[in-house]
């Protein structure tokens, strides 16, 4: 019978204002193992699992400490695990379980089943069975899942024999491989569905909802300005390929290393032949020169065709102007530029205040960055200075 701790706390700190060096943490109890002659149970918050006479070490709990499971050895011998309280018995005769996991929800659990060989003298290993939800994926000689937060599940699993070692994949119920090496595996934020990097020779190839690309020489993650996972650039004797969902774009001579996530899509630069494009939704839109950043849960875009300059605040268009002097637009809250106009011969200066133009020039910011000051000079040379929002 194992020998425990009976108390198992969890630390916790109330706030990051002061550093964490300069905090004392708090703490307060998780779970607990009770052991009496009968066997051990492991008690959490209020549920408790059933007799055991072995626990396979500590329980795992979710990401955000919701749900528990545990997996024991119960009185009769038979393995189990215990999930927030409840009793899932396994399927098969295991000599004992590995790596259980379980989402916040709880809806999605599972482990990993090892069963000896009958024969102690066989020249055969331990087999690895995959098991989630009470359903069994196997037998391999190693096999290790990730569930997510939403409930959605893939593993990673090899088989060895003398000769051969194959990877294969295991991902919301469907099957992958084998494959000669499974290097990667990804969330697609576009398809919700597992990206797998795979390796062929020296080529690397990718599996979107079983479709495969590729190859290329070399297969890298796209992720958004948060740093998610959206999709993957392939890097080969053509140029540079986009996947974004299932879906192909390109190829391109440079594509940005971040893509904008808004309400409605995403967006993107890339670059052709000294253009620089546009990739909307995965429509392109050629500009002479293009920046592009994120505000919020929208974007902002200065564009340039010739003489001709736009700039696109939360989704609306402004211009075209002739060239824009100065800007203050970020992530949230109010904006301005200033931009000039040219009509044949003359230009103008304007600048446009949270989507109202004033005329106009040299913007500046208020002090303390708060609000906006222009100044403006009349037809008979009266120079005034204006202001919006000035303390």
């Amino acid at each position: 019978m194992i020998k425990l701790l009976r108390f198992f706390t969890l630390s916790l700190c109330a706030g990051l204002a002061l550093g964490l060096a300069a905090q004392e943490p708090g703490s307060k109890v998780l779970f607990e193992f009770k052991e009496t002659t009968q066997g051990i149970t492991v008690k959490v918050g209020s549920l408790e699992t059933v007799l055991y006479s072995e626990v396979f070490g500590l329980p795992e709990f979710s990401e955000n400490y919701a749900s528990w499971i545990v997996a024991g050895r119960k009185v009769d011998g038979t393995c189990s695990v215990t999930v927030n309280g409840a009793v899932k018995n396994a399927v098969r005769p295991y000599s004992h379980i590995e790596r259980p996991f379980v989402n916040d929800a709880g809806t999605t659990w599972g482990f990993t089943g090892i069963e000896m060989p009958v024969n102690k003298d066989s020249s055969v290993g331990p087999a690895a069975w995959l098991v989630v939800n009470g359903k069994e994926y196997g037998p391999y000689d190693w096999v290790e899942a990730t569930v997510y937060a939403d409930g959605s599940w893939y593993a990673r699993a090899e088989t060895k024999t003398k000769d051969k070692r194959q990877a294969f994949v295991v991902a919301n119920d469907k099957k992958y491989g084998p494959f000669e090496e499974v290097r990667d595996i990804l969330k697609d934020l576009v398809s919700k569905e597992p990206v797998i990097i795979i390796k062929k020779g020296d080529q690397e190839f990718l599996l979107v909802k079983g479709k495969e690309y590729g190859g290329a020489q070399k297969a890298e993650p796209l992720r958004t300005m948060a740093g998610d996972f959206i999709g993957l650039v392939l890097e080969g004797k053509n140029g540079r390929e986009l996947v974004i969902g299932d879906k192909k774009f390109g190829p391109y001579e440079w594509i940005d290393s971040a893509v904008i996530l808004t309400k409605t899509g995403w967006l993107m630069r890339a670059g052709n032949q000294g253009k620089n494009i546009l990739l909307a939704d995965g429509k392109e839109t050629a500009f002479d020169w293009l920046d592009l950043f994120p505000r919020g849960d929208s974007y902002v875009m200065i564009s340039g065709n010739q003489n001709r300059i736009m700039v696109s605040v939360d989704g609306r268009d402004y211009g075209p102007f002739y060239n824009i002097k100065e800007r203050y637009i970020e992530n949230a809250g109010s904006w301005a530029f200033e931009a000039e106009r040219q009509r044949l011969k003359n230009t103008t200066s304007i600048v446009v205040i949270d989507g109202k133009e004033y005329p106009g020039e040299r913007l500046r910011r208020g002090p303390g960055g708060i609000g906006f000051s222009w100044l403006f000079v009349s037809d008979d040379g009266l120079g005034t200075l204006n202001s919006i929002g000035v303390k």
